[in-house]
């Protein structure tokens, strides 16, 4: 029942070092994913879960205000 929380922290910690949520999601789920649907934690809450622990630190990295600093004049 833990696994969720699992993933959603280390998604978070993960994303200081890979601030991409596509190239961290090739990087995490070939393993993530097997070791899911072994526990019987469904795709979805495992996504859910990975989605929620990169939008967490995505403020406290420096690369979401890259689109912002393009479109300042």
């Amino acid at each position: 029942g833990s696994f969720p929380l699992v993933v959603y922290v280390y998604s978070a910690v993960m994303n200081l070092f890979v601030p991409s949520a596509g190239s961290k999601w090739l990087i995490e789920a070939p393993f993530l994913v097997p070791a899911g649907e072994e526990l019987g934690v469904s795709v979805t809450t495992l996504v859910l879960a990975y989605a929620y622990g990169d939008s967490t630190t995505n403020l406290i990295q420096p690369f979401f205000a890259i689109p912002i600093l393009t479109a300042s004049p």
